[in-house]
């Protein structure tokens, strides 16, 4: 039998004694690799390490994970967003939209409306919220970032976009007019 008893002295690899093959230490390294890629090899050894990335400014805390600490600060502390699935949200509209839209919701937090489907939940934040729609790809943008990263690749929904930010420019001028 072959063992390795320093690591300057070479091994014969282990074929299972059929001549063909990856030798098992090959084998077992493949198998570790695409562990430690499908578990996150950062998130897996971050905080055994202190390379935890995130901080939470107002008690100190770190998290090694953006939606762990997105979590914290929703749960713990008020900040606004998903306690769901750790997104920071600006708004009550923007909130509306991300359970609607991503967790099924059939209640409008930013009216307190109640819908009996989603999909009547949806249609309400096009039409009362005015959230921009892409009938091309069928998809309600729930914020100003998502809406813009669409329109620079959808050039119909482009001038929907244009419209919609139009409009809610006028309504804030006359907001402000006396």
């Amino acid at each position: 039998m072959n063992r390795r008893t320093s690591l300057d002295e070479p091994t014969a690899p282990a074929t299972g004694g059929r001549g063909r093959g990856a030798p098992a230490g090959v084998v077992a390294a493949a198998v570790l690799a695409a562990v430690l890629l499908a578990v996150g090899v950062t998130d897996l050894f971050a905080e055994d390490h202190g390379a935890a990335a995130f901080e939470c400014v107002p008690c100190g805390m770190r998290f090694s994970d953006t939606k762990e600490w997105a979590r914290h600060e929703i749960k713990a502390h008020g900040a606004r967003g998903c306690a769901q699935c750790g997104v920071l949200l600006a708004n009550d509209v923007q909130e509306a939209a991300h359970r609607i839209l991503h967790h099924g919701a059939t209640h409008c937090i930013a009216c307190g409306r109640d819908f009996s489907t989603s999909r009547e939940a949806v249609d309400h934040l096009v039409s009362t919220h005015h959230l921009p729609r892409c009938s091309i790809h069928r998809m309600v943008l729930a914020n100003d970032e998502h809406a813009a990263a669409h329109a620079a690749r959808c050039p119909a929904f482009r001038a929907v976009f244009e419209k919609v930010k139009a409009r809610r420019a006028e309504k804030a001028q006359r907001a402000e007019e006396p």
